[in-house]
């Protein structure tokens, strides 16, 4: 991630409010630790099929 440019992200949050920036937040959070159980639930499934081989 080194020298990437992010402010091309940050100029849609200016003039946010901080309850909307939290809501964001919030939303961002809920999905990304979402998606994290599906690929621990994943891995686990693969390495249940690995270990019966």
């Amino acid at each position: 991630m080194q020298g990437q440019d992010f402010t091309k992200y940050l100029e849609p949050l200016e003039g946010m409010t901080y309850r909307e920036w939290v809501k964001l937040k919030y939303l961002i959070d809920t999905e990304f630790h979402k998606k994290e159980y599906e690929l621990q639930n994943e891995l686990k499934l693969v390495n249940a099929k690995e270990l019966t081989l």
